[in-house]
């Protein structure tokens, strides 16, 4: 599965299905792309962490990261290993605006060092976060399901086919 590349602060449009009015765009990259880097600190890896541990929009499928010679993403962060790239993540900012991010968000931040823009790192520092119930309850209002993100086992690694 091929993911989209946006722009970050374009208008969020990968699936009308979990649209909401002010969704912007952040951390959908892809080879080739250029994007701001900047090694991230302990905190803004934390922050990121808490949002990818709870899926919002999940896909059908796995995206097969393009940055990396590694196909699949999985990413581990006090005890608890994450299969990334088959959701995406919603924080809210300010004013309204609510940005979304692939849930490769945290990846793409540790290894490759991209820099998210400086209204979103304001917004994870400031806003509610998961597990914060009025944080779900924002989800909720805008009709997004969510889930606890896919906890990476062993038993996951089998054959497949990756396209080309």
């Amino acid at each position: 599965m091929d993911m989209a590349h946006f722009q970050d602060g374009s208008d969020y449009c990968y699936s009308e299905y979990f649209e909401a009015p002010g969704t912007v765009n952040v951390g959908w990259l892809g080879n080739g792309m250029s994007f701001p880097r900047y090694p991230p600190s302990e905190e803004l890896l934390s922050l990121i962490w808490q949002y990818t541990q709870f899926s919002v929009a999940r896909a059908r499928g796995v995206h097969y990261r393009d940055l990396c010679t590694s196909a699949r993403c999985v990413e581990e962060r006090d005890g608890l290993a994450l299969l990334l790239g088959a959701a995406e993540m919603r924080v809210f900012g300010s004013e309204g605006v609510i940005y979304a991010a692939p849930n490769m968000l945290y990846h793409y931040v540790r290894v490759h060092h991209y820099q998210p823009p400086e209204a979103f790192v304001r917004a994870l520092q400031e806003q509610p976060a998961p597990p914060d119930p009025f944080y779900f309850e924002r989800l909720s209002a805008l009709g997004l399901e969510w889930s606890e993100a896919l906890v990476y086992t062993p038993s996951m690694i089998r054959p497949r086919l990756r396209p080309d």
